[in-house]
């Protein structure tokens, strides 16, 4: 129970970079699902250079819904829930 305590607490603090633009859902969600960047790269077919540049807001909003498509399969979600932390 204290490791999920934790994980809600990080992904609160993470949410919360989101709001503020230092971040992107995508952050959020890859830490929410328990995930890190290497374990998506291998799992969409992205690089993990691609997944931790995606994290930042100012790239996350440049990718077509191809990718976002794909990423939100990976992550059992659709693209409305990717791309939003609510």
């Amino acid at each position: 129970n204290y490791a999920w305590s934790l994980i809600e607490e990080e992904c609160e603090l993470i949410k919360k970079d989101v709001k503020a633009g230092k971040k992107s859902p995508l952050a959020y969600h890859i830490h929410k699902n328990v995930m890190t960047p290497e374990i998506l790269a291998s799992y969409s077919g992205f690089t993990k250079r691609e997944i931790k540049r995606w994290c930042k807001p100012k790239h996350f909003i440049k990718l077509d819904n191809e990718k976002l498509g794909i990423i939100a399969r990976v992550l059992k979600m659709d693209l409305e829930q990717l791309v939003s932390v609510d």
